[in-house]
């Protein structure tokens, strides 16, 4: 016998179902997600707070850092961010 949880029906009466090890794989997903956020949101305060000089560090320019900054996290980092403002200067 197999373990099954029920997790929405169908129309017609069919259940989907998900084995456990779907299921552990999902949550897995999910903390990934999870933490990938988390990152987004310390890199985004960091970079609102750097200086002038500490930007120049890392190649970028105030404005691109702000919009960087301001995006939520749930929002992917702007492509080549760092390479855009680099080429500007």
């Amino acid at each position: 016998m197999t373990y099954t949880n029920i997790v929405s029906f169908a129309g017609r009466g069919e259940a989907k179902t998900r084995s456990p090890r779907a299921r552990a794989s999902l949550l897995q997903r999910g903390l990934h997600l999870f933490n990938v956020w988390r990152k987004r949101m310390r890199d985004r305060t960091a970079l609102a707070r750097m200086s002038e000089a500490g930007l120049r560090d890392i190649g970028a320019d105030q404005a691109t850092a702000e919009l960087e900054a301001r995006r939520f996290f749930w929002q992917a980092y702007l492509p080549n961010w760092d390479r855009a403002a680099k080429a500007r200067h």
